[in-house]
């Protein structure tokens, strides 16, 4: 009986995918994320993985500078550290209570965290892999404001010149230059944790968002 469930299961999402691609009008795009949000889109339209940022975060002031020089910092090598000497550590035991067990690379002088993988060579093979897919011409920049709190920071990532920015942020901030939406569940879940994926997709349109992406 569980194999005819489990096959139930896959033929539901795969049509549910299949649906949802269908409201796209390309699929080669690639989303750079500070956090699972792109992964979660690429699940949502059953869609490869065109990302090396996918199963991973990077803390807000590193990611800024991640995407202000992104060719530098994609062309730079992962060395993988012990996670007890990253510059966060302590920020991060803070926050979850508990050793990070996970794998932990410097890429230059910004740290990445692959949350979801279970060694080190794994992290570096997809990330490698991932990032030749990456579709520099349909490129979608994708913020979150989860460890900040100023619109300094906000500024920063207005001025990326990148054309297809959206931000989501728990401050009210406009700007001609980037797409800000503003998540009050933001506010509770930078206290808390949380994932953040079903109140952004209430909150815009992912498929128009996707569908007015300007080629780079």
């Amino acid at each position: 009986m569980s194999k005819i469930r489990n096959a139930i299961t896959k033929i539901h999402n795969e049509w549910r995918c299949y649906c949802e691609r269908k409201k796209l009008k390309y699929t080669d795009f690639s989303i750079i994320s500070n956090n699972c949000w792109g992964g979660l889109i690429y699940q949502k339209f059953g869609l490869q993985y065109t990302s090396p940022t996918v199963g991973l975060f990077i803390l807000d002031e590193d990611y800024l500078k991640f995407v202000e020089q992104l060719d530098f910092y994609l062309a730079q090598p992962l060395k993988f550290i012990d996670p007890r000497m990253s510059k966060h550590y302590d920020y991060l035991y803070r926050e979850h209570n508990k050793e990070i067990t996970y794998p932990v690379a410097r890429l230059g002088d910004i740290e990445i965290f692959f949350m979801h993988y279970h060694s080190k060579e794994e992290a570096e093979r997809k990330w490698k892999y991932r990032a030749m897919r990456l579709n520099r011409h349909r490129l979608l920049i994708k913020f979150s404001q989860r460890q900040s709190n100023t619109t300094e920071v906000l500024d920063r990532f207005a001025a990326i010149p990148l054309r297809n920015k959206l931000c989501f942020t728990p401050l009210l901030y406009e700007s001609s230059r980037c797409n800000f939406v503003y998540i009050e569940a933001l506010k509770q879940l930078n206290i808390q944790g949380g994932d953040e994926t079903p109140f952004t997709l209430e909150a815009v349109d992912i498929c128009e968002v996707i569908n007015n992406l300007k080629e780079e």
